[in-house]
C-alpha cells in the first residue's frame, strides 16, 4: 500500500517529533508498505525577528475570542500542500499525526472520499494550546464530531479516547495503541561506574535522575523540595533538559541550600542519553497531565531502570503499581516517602527493574505500536 505521512512534528526541534519519526523508521520495515512519503517535507526556521512575533502572538492567543482566530488559521496551515501532495503521490492511506488541524480531516474526507484516513491522537488542542478558546464546549463537541470522520483514530490511552470522544465513541473506528519505544537505543549497559566517570557523575552517591524539557507546568520544584528533606542522605539528583524554568531552579535549588546535591547537566545530545540514564540508580517522572503518555516512562523502563512515575491513566492502563514501577501523587510527601523507600530497599529496586524491562521490550516497542496501525489499516484496505 502507498501511504502519506502528515506531521508537522517530524521536522520538530521538541520531543514531540520522536514518535513520528520513530513510527515513519518502524513503518518503513513493514513489507505491507510499498511507497511512503512525509508532509510537510520541512518546517519554516524561526529567526530572531519571527520569534519576537512569536512571542507576541503567543500573548494574544491568551485572549478568548482570539484563540478561536487562531484556532481557524491553524487548521489552514498546510491543507492546500497536502491536497496537493496526495494529488501527486496518489495514496491509499493517510495518517495524520493530529496537531489541533482535526478540521482538515472532513475536507480531506470530502475532497478525496476513497482515500483512507486514518489519525494518530496524542492530546486535545483544548487541554493546552487552546484551553482558554472561547465557545470551547462548541469546539469540544465539534472534535469528536470531526474525529468521527476518519476510518481509524488510533489514541495513545483508553482514557484519552474517552476524554476527547465521548458519546461518539466507536470502538470499531477508535482504537487504544500505546505509545513505545526502541529498545535498541534504550538498554542496560554494563561497567556502570566507568560510565559515570565518563559523564562526570559523582562517585559513591545514590543517584535520582529526571530527563525532560523543563517547563513551568512540569512542577519540578517538587523534586527540589523533597531533595531538601532528604539532604542528609547520599542522594543526587540529577535533571538533564533545558528550558525556560532552568534559571529559576538553579535559584530556587541555591536558596533551599541544596545546590550541592543537584546537578544540573544541561541539553544532552539523544546518541548519548542512554549512557547518561545507565548512570542513574532510579528514575522520576513525577508529573504529567492525566490525559498524556510520557515517552520517557518507556524510555527509562527499557534501560532496566527503577521507575518513580506519574499517577495518571496512561500510565495505569499498562503498568502495576508496585510489580513495575512505584506510582507517586504531585506532592512533596509522596515523592519524598517514594524516593525513601526505594533508596532504602535495593531488592525493590532491582525487582521493579526487571519486571519493567520485561514489560516494555515484549509489548511496547515502536515496532509493537506500527504493527497494530499497519495491520488495521491494512484489514481495512484488503475490504475495499
Amino acid at each position: 500500500m502507498k501511504l502519506l505521512y502528515y506531521s508537522t512534528a517530524y521536522h520538530a526541534t521538541h520531543g514531540g517529533s520522536i514518535q513520528s519519526i520513530e513510527f515513519y523508521n518502524s513503518l518503513i520495515k513493514f513489507d505491507q508498505i510499498k511507497k511512503i512519503e512525509v508532509y510537510p517535507k520541512g518546517i519554516p526556521v524561526v529567526n530572531e525577528k519571527k520569534s519576537i512575533k512569536k512571542s507576541i502572538r503567543h500573548l494574544l492567543r491568551m485572549i478568548p475570542l482570539l484563540q478561536v482566530v487562531f484556532f481557524y488559521r491553524k487548521n489552514k496551515m498546510y491543507l492546500k500542500g497536502v491536497e496537493e501532495c496526495i494529488q501527486k503521490f496518489n495514496p491509499d492511506v493517510i495518517v495524520l499525526q493530529i496537531d489541533s488541524n482535526f478540521l482538515q480531516i472532513k475536507k480531506l474526507r470530502l475532497k478525496f472520499p476513497k482515500l483512507i484516513i486514518s489519525t494518530q491522537v496524542n492530546a486535545s488542542p483544548f487541554d493546552e494550546p487552546f484551553k482558554n478558546i472561547a465557545f470551547k464546549k462548541y469546539f469540544i463537541k465539534k472534535q469528536s464530531l470531526f474525529y468521527s470522520k476518519a476510518d481509524y483514530n488510533f489514541f495513545i490511552s483508553g482514557f484519552l479516547r474517552e476524554h476527547i470522544m465521548g458519546d461518539f465513541l466507536n470502538s470499531d473506528r477508535d482504537k487504544i495503541v500505546h505509545n513505545g519505544t526502541d529498545i535498541s537505543k534504550f538498554k542496560p549497559l554494563p561497567e556502570k561506574e566507568k560510565l559515570r566517570g565518563k559523564h562526570k557523575y559523582p562517585k559513591g552517591q545514590f543517584i535520582v535522575g529526571y530527563i525532560g524539557t523543563l517547563d513551568f507546568h512540569k512542577k519540578m520544584d517538587l523534586l527540589l523540595l523533597s531533595l531538601q528533606k532528604l539532604s542528609e542522605k547520599d542522594i543526587i539528583l540529577v535533571i538533564i533538559g533545558n528550558g525556560p524554568a532552568l534559571s529559576s531552579l538553579k535559584a530556587m535549588s541555591k536558596s533551599l541550600n541544596i545546590d550541592d546535591k543537584v546537578i544540573f547537566k544541561g541539553w544532552v545530545d539523544h546518541d548519548l542519553m542512554n549512557e547518561h540514564l545507565n548512570c542513574f540508580d532510579l528514575a522520576i517522572h513525577h508529573h504529567a497531565n492525566e490525559y498524556m503518555s510520557p515517552l520517557k516512562i518507556f524510555e527509562y523502563l527499557a534501560t532496566g531502570l527503577p521507575v518513580i512515575a506519574p499517577n495518571i491513566p496512561a500510565v495505569r492502563e499498562i503498568l502495576q503499581d508496585g510489580v513495575e514501577v512505584v506510582l507517586t501523587q504531585p506532592t512533596v510527601e509522596s515523592i519524598t516517602d517514594n524516593i525513601l523507600s526505594m533508596y532504602f530497599d535495593e531488592e525493590k529496586r532491582k525487582q521493579l527493574a526487571s519486571n519493567g524491562a520485561k514489560k516494555i521490550r515484549e509489548n511496547f516497542t515502536w515496532m509493537d505500536y506500527t504493527k497494530i496501525i499497519v495491520e488495521t489499516i491494512e484489514a481495512k484496505k484488503n475490504k475495499l
